[in-house]
């Protein structure tokens, strides 16, 4: 049980080392990319939600640590997330394909940049240093982020169905029953 404890501590240290230091340097559009968001999808849809959740108070502390804005925003912000992602999969989609992956990836990029936004907002109010301009700017990157997690969802999709071969790329299921 340690060993995975410390497995998955190591996990969310590379995830967050990559979201930080490499991908914010990425050429133009590439740097939009919310990967750590994709794979909490991921953990969520594949795995459960006690292991997603896990990932996703880690992954808002580290945010924490290194941001410059209220302490827990980032992680009241995931946590929130996540918690719409496994509500939305509990409740509305009903299997695992490719397309309820992408409808899920794509509803909760966009309500977690909306959070994000709001929470930026709300910390520029607390610190006085608010301004309307910004915000017409922020969200023409809603756009570009959420092309690119799409994009990574559809590689890592495909990524996993190569190597696991469990899940499939089907929207219906072509069996018939027969009586």
């Amino acid at each position: 049980m340690y060993w995975k404890i410390l497995f998955n501590g190591l996990l969310i240290l590379l995830l967050f080392a990559i979201q930080v230091a490499f991908i914010p340097v990425l050429p133009a559009w590439l740097s939009s990319l919310d990967l750590a968001l994709v794979i909490l999808i991921f953990i969520l849809v594949f795995g459960n939600f006690t292991l997603a959740m896990f990932w996703a108070l880690a992954l808002g502390f580290l945010y924490d640590i290194f941001s410059f804005s209220i302490f827990g925003l980032h992680l009241f912000i995931i946590v929130l997330s996540i918690t719409a992602a496994n509500f939305l999969l509990k409740n509305f989609f009903t299997n695992r394909s490719l397309y309820s992956l992408g409808v899920l990836v794509g509803l909760t990029t966009f309500f977690h940049y909306i959070l994000i936004l709001a929470g930026g907002y709300l910390d520029g109010l607390i610190k006085g240093q608010t301004s309307a301009s910004l915000l017409e700017y922020y969200f023409s990157g809603m756009f570009k982020q959420l092309v690119l997690n799409l994009t990574a969802t559809v590689i890592l999709f495909y990524f996993l169905n190569y190597f696991g071969g469990r899940f499939k790329p089907v929207f219906l299921s072509k069996r018939l029953n027969r009586f």
